[in-house]
């Protein structure tokens, strides 16, 4: 008998629970009414089954990906709901963080869904359509998220080692430039998931849909590649401004540049919102690494059979369930890193107008940059200062 990989069913963006994959490795399937093969391929007749029985751990696995489908979608919703409806948060992060937001909303509508309607009913129905849109978002969305950090890791460059290099105007149509530039990449990127994706009527009555064909040269140069230009090369390049950075803050440790108390209050502005940005990093990468470790792991294993051990199964889970978290954990570390995006999310979440209470103190929202007091500063210098008040961390 032809040995069935794990991964088979593991790789689909639309998968089905620890212990189905584990059935479904052996090759010991049963249709809806119970008759199946073992894994000698001999027939089994049992009695019917309408409704699959969910263990305590698929109910457990379900919980967590309601709880984080819905602060994914709220948390996403309002920092873009936030940025766009207020002038004062269309600052250059501000543009950046909240292209990121829309990239990880689509995913949390999608695939959070279907990744739970699995666990009930493990045969995709959605057709072939559906199978190459569901694995085509997360690469998008991913390719989004680090292309925007390292252009965000850029910005911080230039606003704290080059400030006086700059630009004045127009930062908006700029920032939407370059955003739009994202995503053409992301979507370039992304394409070949589509012409990869396939249905697989292998197992039936199950229609199982998988993002990549397994053991060919075509997917491995993917993963590889894939790995190398969303996550090795810009994580790489982030380090390295994130590096620079450092080095200029260490230089300007003893002696900040610039006179009076504004300047100081705008250059300590500009090292929180670096260390926010460097935390979104993180995240992005601590989430994504086991996806790939997973990934690549499969490909130039040559293992089919560790892959169906319970404790690959758990890990494939845990990575599937990182890149959603992933998607949801960017409104929440903002809420905790800045104190501006915290005032927009109890003025919209909890409908408080005009003042919020944050930490017990009465704090009033960010007003237009356009009324910044010091104009006799030049272009850099105002820039900053409406990034000092709309990007307060």
């Amino acid at each position: 008998m032809e040995q069935v990989s794990y991964q088979r069913t593991e790789t689909t963006i639309h998968p089905v629970s620890v212990g189905f994959a584990f059935n479904v490795g052996l090759d010991n399937v049963t249709d809806m009414y119970g008759n199946g093969t073992d894994m000698f391929g001999n027939v089994t007749i049992t009695p019917p089954i309408i409704v699959p029985q969910l263990t305590f751990l698929e109910c457990f696995e379900i919980f967590w990906l309601v709880v984080i489908g819905i602060c994914g979608v709220v948390g996403n919703s309002t920092l873009i709901y936030s940025v766009l409806l207020n002038s004062e948060m269309r600052s250059v992060p501000n543009l950046l963080i909240a292209n990121v937001a829309v990239g990880d909303l689509l995913v949390l509508l999608l695939n959070v869904p279907l990744t739970i309607l699995s666990y009930v009913k493990p045969s995709f129905l959605l057709g072939e359509m559906m199978c190459k849109l569901v694995t085509f978002l997360p690469v998008v969305s991913e390719g989004v998220s680090v292309f925007t950090f390292t252009a965000l890791s850029f910005d911080r460059y230039k606003a704290i080692v080059r400030p006086m290099q700059r630009r004045r105007r127009p930062v908006v149509r700029r920032t939407c430039l370059v955003a739009i530039c994202i995503w053409l990449f992301a979507i370039c990127f992304g394409l070949p998931s589509i012409f990869l994706a396939y249905l697989s009527y292998d197992y039936p009555p199950l229609v199982l849909c998988f993002n990549l064909p397994h053991f060919t040269l075509q997917a491995r140069i993917y993963e590889v590649m894939r790995c190398l230009i969303m996550y090795v090369i810009p994580l790489s390049v982030i380090t390295c401004y994130y590096c620079l950075i450092a080095i200029q803050l260490f230089r300007s440790s003893r002696d900040m540049p610039g006179e009076g108390h504004q300047e100081s209050k705008q250059a300590r502005a500009r090292r929180r919102l670096a260390k926010a940005v460097l935390v979104l990093v993180f995240i992005f990468g601590f989430c994504w690494f086991p996806h790939f470790l997973r990934s690549l792991w499969f490909q130039f294993g040559h293992n089919e059979l560790l892959f169906l051990r319970p404790g690959m199964m758990i890990f494939q889970t845990i990575s599937l369930f990182l890149v959603y978290f992933n998607c949801s954990a960017n409104p929440i570390a903002l809420c905790f890193l800045s104190r501006t995006y915290r005032q927009y999310f109890v003025r919209y979440l909890c409908c408080k107008h005009g003042a919020a209470f944050v930490t017990g103190k009465k704090v009033t929202f960010p007003m237009n940059p356009s009324h910044t007091k010091n104009s006799e500063m030049d272009g850099s210098i105002r820039t900053s200062s409406a990034e000092t008040k709309t990007c307060t961390v």
